[in-house]
């Protein structure tokens, strides 16, 4: 998990990744921003407090074709740490991906009060987010909850992909880790001082579905200083039993540092098709 003393020293580079201050000559990033015709106006904007006091701020975007009753799912969206811009930027970026893939898009912040997303509650966070899903989002919007896909960067990409452990598997679907992605952890640790929670035993009652139905696709740069934690979390799925694990080292520099952009859409992109058994059988 990257610290506040590394943010800060690859601020710089960030920023030279932001649209607008990219390198000329880059290769084009996919068009999914042309389809936000096929989106609903919105996005809808929402805050959601869980039975432990635990409130999040959420937004989702549906696509039209939901309304012609097809089965959709849903792609969830973490930030990295302090990413409260990319909570309301990104979720446009990737609504019309998600509808793609036939999914509603929600963007999820960190819970309010939270400077990180793997310390010092993650299984509260954990906790948090699927109340959200049960309580709020399936059933508004007639979701499949066996196409519950995950997404995140940085601390929310460890998020992301410790997620579908933490809820026991509730869910079928996949993770898609862009610069980062970590093995699960018990709550505590300290974001501040970069003190990492206990790991987490995985479980080892996981029944041969289970291992088919949630799929992992890690995506980071060569020198990206989360590779590592990364390789550690695709080894960890790959030594359970599941079926798919993907890890990927992809084009650009640094901590987030992509090709396209600071976004990963290509990166996003890819790893859906590849978590996606509609797109991938």
């Amino acid at each position: 998990m990257p610290s506040q003393l590394l943010m800060s020293s690859i601020g710089a580079v960030l920023l030279a990744l932001l649209p607008g201050c990219g390198t000329p000559g880059r290769p084009p990033v996919r068009d999914v921003r042309a389809a936000t015709g096929a989106l609903r106006a919105g996005p809808i904007h929402g805050t959601f407090t869980d039975g432990e006091g635990r409130t999040v701020r959420y937004q989702v975007s549906v696509p039209d074709a939901l309304a012609a009753g097809e089965p959709h799912g849903v792609l969830l969206f973490f930030p990295w740490d302090g990413g409260g811009a990319s909570y309301v930027r990104e979720a446009r970026i990737h609504a019309a991906l998600a509808a793609e893939h036939h999914l509603v898009s929600v963007s999820v912040r960190q819970p309010e009060g939270t400077r990180c997303w793997w310390a010092p509650e993650v299984e509260g966070y954990a906790r948090l987010v699927d109340a959200l899903l049960r309580e709020r989002l399936l059933g508004a919007y007639g979701l499949d909850p066996d196409r519950v896909f995950l997404t995140g960067m940085s601390g929310g990409a460890d998020f992301a992909a410790a997620f579908p452990a933490h809820v026991g598997y509730r869910y079928g679907g996949g993770v898609v880790a862009l610069c980062g992605g970590d093995v699960p952890r018990t709550d505590g640790g300290d974001c501040a001082t970069e003190a990492n929670p206990p790991e987490a035993p995985l479980r080892s009652d996981l029944t041969p579905r289970q291992l088919a139905a949630v799929r992992y696709d890690f995506a980071l740069t060569a020198d990206d200083p989360l590779l590592a934690p990364s390789l550690a979390a695709a080894a960890l799925y790959r030594g359970a039993g599941f079926t798919h694990v993907r890890h990927r080292v992809v084009a650009g520099t640094g901590h987030c540092g992509f090709a396209e952009g600071w976004e990963g859409l290509d990166a996003l992109a890819a790893g859906l098709d590849y978590v996606d058994a509609r797109t991938n059988p």
